[in-house]
């Protein structure tokens, strides 16, 4: 190896501090060329990498949390139709919180947005996740807000499709059928570009917004496709249920008693075994053909 004739001749302790200094000082270099003013291969790989693993990873983790302590909590009425979605309640707002926290903050650090163009690709995910965030906590303005703001600004990108789609969920939940129609029309019409991964949650929010409205006939025919193309066997086990509950509220006894069975072969949990059966039995006492159980299931 050869030597270093200046470190040669510097005492030992002063070698150490030498290094140190040129350590600090490369250090210094290279948080100046992370900076998010500036377009380069570091600065780009740098950002990208902390959005994705720290702002973007920990506020998803929350989301993901808030939805599981939605799901354990929720009791189900197996009176009512079953509902496809739980978006929020007073017992997440902290979660959701901390996540629009963690997404802001990303956002601000993180963003490299240099004539008009986002150069960190996570940006537009952060942005989405903050704007599902907002919907969760019911604060249905900012939500709108946001969600708005990356169908705008990333017109040209898959991502707008997403956003749409939670921004149909958005005004269903808040009554205005007409814009959340509008909006799920517009996405029908631009399916030849619609990111297939996302067919399935559209069909669960068209047939969402039917429910809502007590348009049962759409509804059934947007759950048909659902079920049809949902690879989660407990999603698909749900929407299945909830086809035989809506074809027992229009009184189609035959079809209700039909898709219980369908449930049934999907071997779902203990309690939701023993409704689909009371509710199969209760379909086939309103049947005024005067049919067996077992000749309607042949």
């Amino acid at each position: 190896m050869p030597n270093c004739s200046y470190c040669n001749n510097v005492p030992l302790h002063k070698s150490f501090f030498v290094k140190k200094y040129f350590i600090y000082l490369s250090f210094l270099v290279f948080i100046a060329s992370c900076s998010n003013e500036k377009n380069t291969f570091i600065s780009r790989s740098f950002h990208k990498t902390t959005t994705h693993y720290n702002g973007f990873f920990n506020a998803r983790e929350e989301m993901r949390l808030a939805d599981k302590s939605l799901w354990e909590s929720h009791e189900e009425n197996w009176d009512e139709l079953l509902p496809l979605f739980i978006h929020g309640d007073e017992s997440v707002y902290g979660n959701m919180e901390t996540a629009i926290e963690k997404c802001g903050r990303a956002i601000e650090k993180h963003s490299i947005y240099i004539k008009k163009k986002e150069y960190n690709k996570w940006i537009d995910d952060t942005y989405l996740l903050m704007g599902k965030a907002f919907l969760y906590k019911k604060n249905y303005a900012k939500a709108e807000e946001v969600l708005g703001y990356v169908e705008k600004q990333y017109k040209k990108e898959p991502i707008k499709y997403n956003a749409r789609l939670w921004l149909a969920v958005l005004n269903a939940e808040d009554d205005n059928f007409i814009k959340a129609a509008s909006i799920l029309e517009k996405l029908e019409e631009d399916k030849a570009d619609f990111p297939k991964k996302l067919e399935p949650l559209f069909r669960e929010v068209y047939a969402d917004f039917y429910i809502k409205k007590g348009e049962y006939d759409f509804a059934v025919d947007e759950l048909k496709k659902a079920i049809h193309i949902t690879k989660n066997k407990r999603r698909r086990t749900r929407q299945t249920f909830l086809l035989a509950q809506l074809y027992d509220r229009m009184g189609k006894s035959s079809k209700s008693i039909h898709t219980f069975a369908k449930v049934l072969k999907l071997r779902p949990d203990y309690t939701m075994e023993f409704y689909a059966k009371i509710n199969q039995a209760l379909a086939f006492d309103r049947r005024a053909d005067g049919k067996g159980v077992r000749e309607v299931l042949d």
